[in-house]
């Protein structure tokens, strides 16, 4: 998926800066004044933008996404946010990440958007991550995850050995 336009992208940030008040409006605003090819980037960033005060709409805005790419990342953040206050929900949204994610044809896109999704939930499902991270056959896309899974590793201090990767804390 190519980059919004900067006319896009500015209109895409006020939409998501509405979002937290309105959602609504901020739909309107997407669907009314941004090209079908930038309304993908558009719903995920507006589906982070209410995710942690109404976690169903979130999910209902992820699924408008059309592009399979950013459908698989704007459901992993998604996940991430509402993991503490409703942990199913955001485990099947992380699976549906995933499976999506390996559904994309393009190898390179295919790459790019699971090394999103595990780095993303990471935060919350450390052995998921790094399960992902080693299924890539592209070195650097591996190390990219890896890189994450450690980082989290030593995020969390109370763990005396991140029981993912091995690393004492």
């Amino acid at each position: 998926m190519k980059e919004p336009s900067r006319e896009a992208a500015a209109t895409i940030w006020v939409a998501a800066v509405i979002a937290r008040t309105d959602p609504d409006r901020a739909e309107g605003i997407v669907h009314s004044s941004i090209e079908d090819i930038d309304r993908s980037s558009a719903r995920a960033e507006i589906a982070a933008a209410v995710a942690d005060r109404d976690p169903g709409r979130a999910e209902a805005i992820v699924r408008l996404i059309e592009d399979r790419r950013t459908l698989a990342t704007a459901a992993a953040g998604v996940a991430t946010v509402i993991a503490a206050t409703e942990p199913n929900r955001a485990r099947l949204l992380i699976e549906d990440s995933e499976r999506l994610a390996r559904s994309i044809e393009d190898s390179y896109s295919q790459s790019k958007a699971l090394v999103h999704v595990a780095r993303t939930i990471a935060t919350i499902e450390l052995d998921r991550a790094k399960e992902i991270g080693s299924s890539l056959e592209d070195p650097e896309a591996r190390a990219k995850v890896q890189a994450a899974v450690a980082e989290e590793c030593n995020e969390r201090p109370l763990l005396r050995r991140c029981a993912c990767c091995g690393s004492g804390i």
